[in-house]
């Protein structure tokens, strides 16, 4: 009966062991899931920018004819009006007939002038909406390329914390299994016939020096405990600072001019409001009774921190954007104003 209470403990870590295993696998599974899901997202994102640049491009080459055919309505409007300027006096006469022809000639190129305007002017509409469509691919693959690289560093983290408490499992497992054959050898010379006083006393002796050990280790766990306590009390001191200054920044987010155009703004200040609302909760408490996740704070920090530079690149290419427009139109109305020099 004592070896029995003595082994069902150790069992039972080689029991722990096996569960920690297959949460090692499943976390792994799941960091592979993540990685595949971000390559995915990647590709998307890659695919989307490619649609932009040639929708683009598009736009480009539309402007293009259509400032070329505006030239052309504005050189057939202006013939036509000179033309109609020189009109004969005498109806009547071969002069005003040819005057006529020509006139009507120049009012027909003008018509056909006004015509391929109005279809440059269509198909920089339909180029435009496309640039706009493509666009707003961009932004959505951006936003899945930012919850991807969330995804998985959220992934990373909980696989690099199985892995520890594996390997932990596996060294508590080693030790156990040594304790396991060293109690089975001790029984069979305990209980072997004829009983053996000196095995006796030696297993009693054994049995007292590891009672002595044990309660010299929980000592030292005492102690331990004790330190980690007051570790863990600095480093919610310092989490609470680093929190307190971010206290204000949601507020802040929220009131940038361009707040509602990059949804990752808006996910983030959210994600900030409820880090400061679970950092207040917790600070009321004493840090004994405190189960504030520092590592998962740092974690969803490092997300917030991706959204937030996803969003900067975002409106990076926005701004370069408009101002390949601004210059276009600088250009346009430089050609526009050529024509009364």
């Amino acid at each position: 009966m004592m070896f029995d209470r003595i082994r069902t403990p150790l069992t039972r870590q080689l029991v722990v062991d096996q569960r920690i295993a297959a949460a090692l696998g499943q976390a792994q599974a799941a960091q592979t899931a993540a990685g595949t899901a971000l390559a995915n997202a990647q590709a998307g994102l890659q695919a989307a920018q490619s649609a932009a640049a040639a929708a683009q491009a598009s736009v480009t080459t539309a402007r293009a004819g259509l400032s070329a055919a505006a030239d052309a309505a504005d050189r057939a409007q202006t013939a036509a009006e000179r033309w109609e300027e020189r009109e004969p006096l005498n109806q009547n006469s071969p002069a005003w007939a040819a005057w006529r022809k020509k006139l009507a000639e120049l009012q027909a190129a003008l018509t056909a002038a006004q015509d391929a305007r109005a279809a440059a002017q269509a198909t920089t509409d339909t180029a435009l909406s496309a640039l706009r469509a493509a666009s707003t691919q961009v932004a959505a693959g951006q936003q899945k390329l930012s919850d991807a690289q969330a995804a998985l560093a959220a992934a990373e983290f909980t696989a690099t914390r199985a892995q520890q408490a594996f390997t932990t499992a596996q060294q508590q497992a080693a030790i156990a299994q040594e304790q396991l054959a060293g109690l089975d050898a001790q029984q069979a010379r305990i209980t072997a016939e004829p009983l053996d006083r000196a095995d006796v006393q030696l297993a009693a002796d054994e049995q007292t020096a590891a009672v002595l050990a044990a309660r010299r280790d929980r000592h030292d766990l005492r102690a331990h405990r004790a330190a980690a306590a007051a570790d863990r009390a600095v480093t919610l001191a310092a989490q609470d600072a680093a929190v307190a200054g971010l206290a204000t920044l949601p507020g802040e987010i929220r009131g940038l001019t361009l707040f509602g155009r990059y949804p990752d703004l808006a996910v983030v200040a959210a994600a900030l409001d409820a880090l400061v609302a679970a950092a207040a909760a917790q600070r009321a408490k004493p840090a004994g009774q405190r189960t504030d996740d520092v590592s998962a704070a740092g974690a969803s920090l490092g997300a917030m921190l991706i959204r937030l530079q996803a969003a900067l690149a975002a409106a990076g290419a926005d701004l370069a954007a408009a101002h390949k427009d601004l210059a276009d139109a600088i250009a346009e109305v430089a050609d526009a104003r050529a024509e009364w020099d």
